[in-house]
């Protein structure tokens, strides 16, 4: 008689480890669980897949890029100038180049530029006659030329075109370390790398909420001695397959037949604390990203005192770097290089600020508190000197604070008449 020999190439786990009871298994078992990371970046069709198909990825490569072009550039004495650029898709191709770096860690911005040279020598602004188009090309589509780790590639290869870097605008996502960065071939990484698993937990946990809520409500049928019924005996298979009609009669036909001792009731699982499970998850990818989660998910902050200024803060700093630290340089290349085109005067020029000035918050905060007065003055019955008075005198109620001076409250005569008899004491 020869030995059973049993293949277990298919699952291989190290130590003692029981499934149906989750011991040992990672993410089930707390003594089991440790920091364990992906050892290999999302590849190009993954990330075409993302971008495509999932809303919440392609938003969090692409939000940042469009805010850091959406209120472009204050150009001094010359607004006619943005008319140009506007001809020449300078503000598309820019967006379009950093979403892709964004997307792929690393794209490049080509100013084809007429200027009778190889593209193998180095740029010449004294050479350029014209400029053809702005290609905007991702990391897979031009490939560098590396001869020595130590150093940035001089050229890169486009189709049978060899480019001199001088000429290139080369964008990255995220930084690496200087090996990693070898490995990717001097670009970076996707921003989609580190997000990735805080995604995939999210997913996870979306679609278990959506099951449960699927299966919120489930259908009870009470059989008088069920119990009794043996188990794989031809009543059984009978019962079995009544419940099956059963189930599919009231699916249908939204009505059933039962027997006067049956009893067929809906039990309802509550679904309290499920917003709180989703909500934990949300914070970890906002955390993850860097984007506020009133952006992302378009969630509001709560609460009475809550606002959503500090977390606009942080995120326009992320914007405002990419800007300084990406865009910056292409964007001075392309100015002089139209300007020179189009026979004009390269103008000065500065981003735009993407914060509201310090002036317009203020009076975003006045005017609120003088309505919040009038409102209040007006349940009180107070006379419009009245009313003035309290802003003089209620700071601490705290709809008055910052309200700053009293004549900016609105004038509180078309709201309600006041009764000429208000005051005086009963006789």
């Amino acid at each position: 008689m020869t030995d059973k020999k049993y293949n277990h190439d298919g699952y291989n786990q190290d130590g003692f480890v029981n499934t149906a009871t989750g011991l040992g298994v990672q993410g089930v078992d707390p003594s089991a669980s440790g920091y364990n990371l992906r050892s290999f970046p999302l590849d190009e069709h993954l990330l075409r897949q993302m971008y495509r198909y999932d809303w919440l990825a392609a938003k969090i490569v692409g939000l940042p890029a469009k805010d850091a072009v959406q209120k472009w550039i204050d150009v001094s004495d010359d607004l006619e100038f943005l008319d140009v650029l506007d001809d020449y898709e300078v503000k598309a191709s820019l967006r379009k180049c950093l979403t892709w770096a964004r997307l792929f860690g690393g794209a490049v911005l080509w100013p084809v530029v007429d200027d009778g040279m190889d593209p193998a020598l180095p740029y010449n602004p004294d050479r350029v006659r014209g400029l053809h188009r702005i290609d905007v090309l991702d990391r897979w589509r031009i490939i560098p030329e590396i001869f020595d780790q130590d150093v940035p590639p001089e050229y890169y290869q486009y189709r049978d075109i060899r480019i001199h870097t001088s000429r290139l605008f080369v964008m990255r996502g995220t930084e690496l370390t200087h090996y990693d960065m070898l490995a990717e071939l001097w670009y970076g990484a996707s921003v989609l790398d580190s997000v990735f698993e805080s995604l995939t937990q999210y997913a996870d946990v979306y679609g278990s909420i959506r099951k449960y809520v699927s299966e919120i409500s489930v259908g009870v049928l009470k059989v008088p001695d069920l119990t009794l019924v043996p188990e794989g005996s031809s009543v059984w298979d009978r019962m079995a397959k009544r419940l099956q009609n059963f189930n599919l009669n009231k699916s249908v036909f939204k009505a059933v037949a039962i027997d006067a001792e049956e009893e067929f009731s809906f039990v309802n699982r509550s679904g309290q604390g499920l917003a709180e499970i989703s909500d934990r998850y949300r914070y970890q990818i906002c955390g993850a990203c860097g984007i506020p989660e009133f952006l992302l998910f378009g969630k509001s902050a709560s609460g009475l005192q809550s606002t959503n200024e500090i977390d606009m803060d942080v995120y326009h700093d992320l914007v405002t770097d990419l800007q300084s630290s990406t865009l910056t340089r292409p964007l001075n290349r392309l100015i002089e290089i139209i300007a020179k085109i189009e026979g004009l005067e390269a103008p000065a020029w500065n981003w735009a600020e993407l914060r509201p000035s310090d002036a317009l918050k203020d009076a975003d905060v006045r005017e609120k508190n003088a309505r919040a007065l009038a409102a209040e003055a007006q349940s009180m019955g107070l006379t419009e000197d009245e009313a003035r008075d309290v802003a003089k005198t209620a700071d601490n109620r705290g709809i008055f604070e910052g309200l700053g001076d009293a004549a900016d409250i609105p004038d509180l005569e078309p709201d309600f008449e006041m009764d000429p008899n208000y005051g005086e004491q009963d006789e």
